[in-house]
């Protein structure tokens, strides 16, 4: 029982560690970087700061919805066509905090010296939010959303 616990934490922090260093990396981490990562998923469940900041964002979030809700056109990739579906779907649906940054149509990447400030929405915001973001990510693919 006691080497099964320590392995967790052993693992727990191993995951933290290499998902920390993507996202350090010059020029910047990719979604295709991030659902490569056995671990992105565990990570957003148990709510790593720094990676949902991330994943928050309005453009990732675009790019996760259309990973998980459209088919690939390139199907030469096995991680294309099979591993990034259902790996977007398990990050959109993993987090409290991420599914409520989709329900306010995402954020804004912040410069590193800016502080946020307290921004409340209304419902209808965040309701035009939401319908905006899966509006916008849907037009990229050419689907037609009534």
């Amino acid at each position: 029982m006691v080497i099964n616990e320590f392995n967790h934490r052993n693992n727990y922090g191993l995951a933290q560690r290499q998902i920390n260093q993507l996202l350090d990396q010059e020029g910047g981490c990719t979604v295709e970087e991030l659902l490569e990562q056995e671990f992105t998923v565990s990570q957003c469940r148990n709510e790593n700061q720094r990676l949902i900041e991330f994943l928050s964002q309005k453009t990732t979030l675009q790019k996760l919805i259309k990973y998980a809700t459209m088919r690939p056109e390139d199907c030469e990739s096995h991680d294309i066509a099979h591993k990034f579906p259902f790996a977007a779907a398990e990050i959109l649906t993993s987090s409290k905090t991420l599914s409520t940054s989709l329900i306010e149509g995402g954020t804004l990447p912040k410069p590193d010296d800016e502080e946020s400030g307290d921004e409340k929405k209304s419902q209808e915001d965040a309701e035009e939010g939401m319908t905006k973001i899966v509006r916008d990510s849907l037009n990229e693919t050419n689907v037609s959303v009534s």
